[in-house]
């Protein structure tokens, strides 16, 4: 005899109807019931003895087996503790008219604790948590997931200043969720991050023109910047500082940028696509100011008299550096150029140049990290621009 019940938590075997063919005749009763997840789970009924045996597949785990002693009322009674056995027994005198297998939501008994390790050890987190199989675990670090850690231990090997944070795991299962309590991870030993915004200019540059560099706590960097005694951009969409500070960039135009970083400032020297050298310094910016919260690398388009791709950094205090590049492969073109700017409370920009001395004028969304405006001669708008942040700080 076969039996389907659509359900996701309860497995239930109508039993009241064969009591009595099962008692005298002695024979296996079969029915099954399907998940919402697709799979089947066979039940089985049998005698055993003076007894009923009441038997489930295996790997459900942990679950509570319950039986209704009056149809009626609806009274679910727990035939003891949550077991993580496969049948119960069940005497036969009992006046049983269902069975029921209650699916249990995760319960966590060991939550994750924190740690306070020196730079380059190794650390596991490990959660201990119980409940109907299967369980899936999801690790986060400062509120976000980390992506594929999915285990009941999260292995931290090789400790720098990014792996210190606040961890969590979310548990769940198809009864319920379970999320553990923060567990906080610490490094010490080491070096002060030279993660931070940049900016300032090449040696003999007395107009607008410079330059600005943000530096990611992993030390992924990038830069903007218009060297104008070389009549040259410095360009450089993504390159790596050493844990020391060192760096040693090409820029999209095949100039060469040679420098070091410290928690202070930035400094090193400059060689053109075509040979000519020169030397930057520039200084940290603060953290904080205004427009902290819209702080990074922006990057799009310009449109109008003048086509091409636009990148801007903005820093806390409202410094920004624009720059914009029609063709990557031209050092001289026309459509090149960059300067600094400012955006101020209002969140207007003011005071950058593009290509050819055009002025820019704009406003910047502090909602969305998007600035948009125009660019012009004078009262003559040329064309507009749209660039959005894409990187942060931090």
């Amino acid at each position: 005899m076969n039996l389907h019940v659509d359900t996701a938590q309860i497995l239930r075997v109508f039993y009241r109807l064969v009591r009595q063919v099962v008692l005298s005749l002695g024979f296996l009763f079969l029915c099954q019931t399907r998940l919402l997840l697709g799979q089947s789970i066979p039940v089985e009924i049998e005698r055993a003895g003076d007894s009923v045996r009441v038997s489930w597949a295996e790997g459900l785990g942990l679950v509570q087996p319950q039986r209704l002693n009056n149809l009626g009322l609806l009274n679910w009674l727990d035939l003891g503790i949550p077991t993580a056995a496969s049948s119960i027994v069940e005497d036969t005198g009992s006046p049983v008219g269902l069975f029921r297998l209650r699916f249990l939501p995760p319960s966590i008994s060991l939550h994750p604790r924190g740690q306070t390790n020196p730079v380059g050890s190794n650390v596991t987190l490990e959660v201990l948590a119980a409940g109907t199989f299967p369980l899936t675990y999801q690790w986060h670090k400062d509120k976000l997931p980390l992506s594929g850690k999915t285990n009941s231990q999260l292995p931290l090997n090789g400790l720098t200043a990014l792996n210190a944070g606040s961890y969590h795991v979310l548990i769940t299962n198809r009864a319920g969720r379970a999320v553990s309590q923060e567990a906080v991870v610490s490094v010490i030993g080491v070096q002060k991050s030279q993660a931070g915004i940049y900016m300032g200019k090449f040696v003999g540059q007395s107009d607008s023109g410079g330059f600005a560099i943000m530096v990611r706590p992993e030390g992924l960097a990038a830069a903007v910047g218009y060297n104008t005694p070389q009549e040259e951009g410095v360009f450089i969409q993504s390159f790596k500082v050493a844990p020391d500070g060192g760096f040693n960039a090409v820029t999209v135009q095949k100039g060469k940028a040679l420098g070091t970083v410290t928690e202070a400032g930035i400094s090193g020297t400059f060689v053109n696509s075509s040979g000519g050298s020169g030397s930057f310094r520039g200084d940290r910016k603060s953290e904080s100011g205004l427009h902290s919260k819209s702080a990074g690398y922006y990057v799009g388009t310009y449109d109008g008299a003048s086509e091409g791709s636009s990148y801007a950094i903005l820093a806390a205090d409202g410094s920004l550096f624009f720059y914009s590049i029609d063709d990557p492969t031209s050092p001289s073109a026309d459509g090149d150029g960059g300067g600094f700017g400012t955006v101020d409370a209002a969140n207007v920009l003011s005071g950058a140049t593009v290509p050819n001395g055009l002025k820019l004028t704009g406003t910047l969304n502090t909602a969305t990290s998007v600035l948009t405006g125009s660019y012009g001669l004078g009262d003559i708008t040329l064309g507009t621009f749209r660039l959005a942040r894409t990187l942060t700080p931090q």
